[in-house]
């Protein structure tokens, strides 16, 4: 199948592509391979919708097309035992003579795409998966926080309304907030959306929900509007992926910078999460991603006290059989890395990316979302 063209120039790519083509015609095929038959893999999406020109999104590289994403399944039907992180984490699952190699799904945050057009293909293919929902905006109209922040930002750009938000902000303003920060907002053109709101992240809570606030009331005072593109399913849509054997699994209530949290707020995100979900689906939770990958020792012990059996970070890499289950890595699986300059997916790249091994190859780093 063919798939639009996206990423990074031709060069670079063609780069991508010679260097993916020696590795798996040299002899250091044969021991990348036995690596991956000793590890667990995990591989995360996030986003599965077709792009439109016309309809701007946030976060593009996250988007991997329906038409691409059967193609990566069908690879690991064929080369992988496919789990959910629940099987996984689960000593007492055998092997059933079964020796390929395991691979986790797993998608993140639980927009409306999920069901609608992961889950048929999935279905289709006889593949199960581990979803991460963030429970709060379980069939709201609004996307999550770092969507809305965005998109918002995005159309004040769009339709050159400077200072708009430095206005609002500036209200909010402390002397704990470097000044870059409002800046940055509307004024520095150099930041990119995506790095604005990776500065967001690292605010304090109060003050980015405030900055939030204002930024969402300036677009929309400039005709920006909700239109469901990133919304979180709902209870019967998640009703549904669990009644096909897909796992639900705990992104927390609100997707925050855990770290960030007291106590008090942390066990509201971990357990309140959890009891959600178990709500819905009528079966315990018990596997948990990290929004943004972020944790800490007090992170792990709350989420083994709320009653988690694992969880997963954003750290790149295969898991080894004696991994921390509270620890696991995971590989983000990205269109632009798994596809030719032509648009076609190229086995010796999606390989190479499945091996774990591509970021140190391509001198990278998986950017925290």
């Amino acid at each position: 199948m063919n798939a639009k063209r996206i990423g990074s120039g031709g060069g670079k790519q063609r780069l991508r592509e010679w260097t993916a083509g020696v590795i798996w015609q040299s002899p250091a095929a044969a021991i990348i391979r036995r690596r991956v038959r000793s590890r667990l893999t995990i591989v995360c999406y996030h986003r599965i919708l077709s792009r439109k020109p016309d309809v701007p999104t946030a976060f593009d590289s996250l988007i991997v097309e329906p038409t691409v994403f059967e193609q990566h399944l069908e690879y690991y039907r064929r080369q992988y035992k496919c789990v959910t992180l629940n099987e996984a984490s689960n000593p007492s699952n055998a092997s059933n003579g079964d020796h390929r190699p395991r691979l986790v799904i797993t998608i993140d945050d639980g927009y409306w795409d999920s069901a609608a057009n992961a889950r048929p293909i999935l279905d289709r293919l006889g593949l199960r998966a581990t979803f991460f929902l963030i429970t709060s905006l379980i069939g709201a109209c609004e996307g999550p926080w770092y969507d809305r922040l965005a998109r918002s930002i995005a159309h004040l750009r769009r339709v050159n309304v400077d200072g708009a938000i430095d206005r609002h902000v500036r209200s909010y303003h402390s002397p704990s907030i470097p000044n870059h920060w409002i800046r940055s907002l509307m004024e520095r053109r150099d930041l990119t959306v995506e790095a604005i709101v990776g500065e967001a992240k690292r605010l304090d809570p109060a003050f980015r929900a405030a900055v939030i606030d204002t930024t969402v009331a300036s677009a929309e005072s400039a005709g920006w509007r909700e239109d469901g593109l990133n919304r979180i399913m709902t209870t019967e849509e998640i009703r549904q992926l669990a009644d096909h054997g897909h796992e639900i699994a705990s992104h927390t209530r609100s997707h925050p910078i855990l770290p960030q949290l007291d106590p008090d707020q942390l066990r509201d995100e971990l357990v309140g999460s959890k009891q959600d979900l178990e709500r819905i689906i009528n079966k315990p939770v018990e596997s948990l991603a990290y929004p943004n990958g972020d944790y800490d020792d007090q992170v792990i012990a709350s989420a083994r006290n709320a009653g988690y059996r694992c969880a997963v970070t954003t750290e790149s890499g295969l898991n080894k059989p004696d991994v921390e289950p509270f620890q696991l890595h995971r590989v983000f699986v990205s269109q632009a890395r798994t596809t030719t300059r032509h648009g076609f997916v190229s086995i010796p790249l999606f390989e190479l990316e499945l091996s774990g091994l591509a970021d140190t190859i391509f001198l990278r780093k998986w950017r925290r979302r």
